[in-house]
């Protein structure tokens, strides 16, 4: 179900790096839509960047999919590609 204005609801997993247990959870965000394994997000401009490693897909009430993400390494993305910070 998307809500007004185009918008999807996503809760958000950050993962360890090399684990599958959820390290903790960062709750429901709003995107412009489903991000994608690999992709790059960031939840705020004071939080670090994220890589999407899985999406389950929910249609629940409260949130569209949960993303598992884990910390991106000192990453800046442009374009959709990592370029490491100087």
């Amino acid at each position: 179900m998307v809500t007004q204005n185009n918008i999807v609801n996503c809760m958000v997993f950050l993962r360890e790096k090399g684990r599958l247990e959820i390290k903790e959870g960062l709750g429901v965000h709003p995107f412009g839509r489903v991000p994608v394994v690999g992709e790059y997000v960031a939840l705020s401009s004071e939080e670090p960047v994220y890589k999407v490693t899985h999406v389950r897909h929910t249609g629940f009430d409260t949130h569209q999919a949960e993303l598992f993400v884990i910390e991106a390494d000192d990453v800046q993305v442009i374009g959709g590609e990592p370029i490491p910070m100087p």
